[in-house]
């Protein structure tokens, strides 16, 4: 996968934010496994993640199977976050 843009860019470290990450190449598997996330350390697993095409469609891996949009929500936690911190998505393949 591809990563072209993260927003926001930062947010408030102990509150939940809502992240959009756009690109090209995020994999959704035809059992409807799709793609993990990791902000600095912190895992987001492909069941909390949405994933969307060109056309804002959902990608359930059926009829649709590669999206260019992921959504979700970076729950607030402690310690915080600070600076930057490495983006990684990880297709399920």
């Amino acid at each position: 996968p591809y990563i072209t843009s993260i927003t926001p860019e930062a947010g408030p470290a102990a509150k939940d934010i809502y992240v959009t990450i756009k690109g090209k190449d995020f994999e959704v598997l035809e059992d409807g496994t799709g793609p993990s996330v990791n902000i600095g350390g912190r895992n987001i697993s492909a069941s909390n993640i949405k994933v969307y095409d060109d056309q804002n469609r959902l990608v359930e891996g059926k009829k649709y199977r590669l999206g260019t949009k992921l959504k979700f929500v970076l729950k607030g936690q402690l310690p915080t976050l600070s600076g930057a911190v490495d983006v990684v998505v990880k297709n399920p393949s």
